[in-house]
């Protein structure tokens, strides 16, 4: 098995990458910032479901709703299963393509509210609440927990906590090609330090 050597010309020097915290300098900002924008968008599903079910069919005991804020800690478990959240240690997943993140928060809000719709008829509760208020409650929540996770992110990435340290391996244009794409989108997570 041969290495292949790379010889670099010294005018054809690599882009200078940005400065970045060590790994291991509070990785859990990341976590806290998503799961805040999680509870942020259900929480926002939830209350424009009401309030469009009031508008469309009338007054609504909102107090029935109110017990139900505690359950929003079942999606926040599916989606720490499902490995939406990125935190520190050695085998954390730091890198999620935004194609797989929308797939993961699509499967683990569905699911999640699977779960929530089969407890409330199993518990006979199925009566109190409007099943429009859960329909339209998922659907805001297929579309706003991408988008606010898209913000978020979008928002911090620039910060030197955010994200992880990578190293490229290889060497000559492509490798500096591998390094500018990652500049261009510090919303990826990866920060590259060296070649």
């Amino acid at each position: 098995m041969s290495a292949k050597v790379c010889y670099e010309q010294p005018a054809m020097a690599a882009p200078t990458p940005p400065a970045i915290e060590p790994r291991t300098a509070r990785p859990w900002r990341m976590a806290i910032l998503l799961v805040g924008a999680d509870l942020f968008s259900l929480a926002t599903a939830w209350l424009a479901g009401m309030g469009t079910r009031w508008v469309l069919v009338g007054p609504l005991n909102y107090w029935d709703y109110f017990p139900l804020w505690p359950v929003l800690l079942l999606w926040l478990l599916t989606f720490g299963i499902m490995g939406l959240y990125r935190g520190g240690g050695v085998s954390a997943r730091i890198f999620v393509p935004p194609v797989e993140e929308l797939r993961r928060a699509t499967l683990g809000t569905s699911w999640a509210f699977f779960t929530f719709v089969a407890g409330v008829f199993m518990l006979r509760g199925g009566l109190i609440y409007s099943r429009l208020v859960i329909f339209e409650a998922w659907l805001l929540a297929l579309i706003l927990v991408p988008l606010v996770r898209a913000l978020v992110r979008g928002l911090c990435a620039n910060r030197p906590w955010w994200g992880a340290a990578a190293v490229v391996l290889g060497c000559g244009r492509t490798a500096r090609r591998v390094v500018k794409t990652l500049q261009e989108m510090p919303e990826l997570g990866l920060k590259p330090v060296g070649i």
